[in-house]
């Protein structure tokens, strides 16, 4: 099955961006830590499914949610993340790139077509 996610159930604090829905990949607390060690409001629940961490810079995590609720299902999200895929790989994988990324890349396409002019000029220059 395929469960899309839903823009109201993501959570942001701390630089963590996570996801409360439960989805078929969903995974209850019980399964990875013996229930002896759980704290009781957690026998049952299922765990928040971590999506990404924002450390230094910018922290567009709003347009990562709407992003991700446009282009991936949960399953596929942590299917992804479960392979190994950074979640900064998994958006790009989609089309996704942030502000700074595309800065960089203008700045490369503006430093190109220096180098190519400057090519052509001296092109011209050994023409004649």
């Amino acid at each position: 099955m395929t469960t899309p996610f839903i823009k109201e159930l993501f959570d942001y604090h701390g630089g963590y961006l996570m996801y409360r829905g439960k989805h078929d990949l969903s995974r209850k607390f019980e399964e990875d830590t013996p229930i002896e060690q759980l704290h009781p409001s957690n026998v049952g629940r299922y765990q928040d499914t971590f999506i990404a961490r924002f450390k230094y810079g910018e922290k567009p995590w709003k347009k990562w949610v709407t992003f991700i609720c446009k282009n991936f299902t949960c399953e596929e999200w942590v299917s992804l993340a479960n392979d190994g895929m950074s979640p900064a790989d998994i958006i790009e994988s989609k089309g996704y790139y942030d502000d700074t990324v595309v800065r960089c890349l203008r700045g490369r396409v503006k430093s190109q077509e220096k180098i190519i002019a400057e090519l052509q000029r001296r092109l011209e220059e050994a023409k004649k």
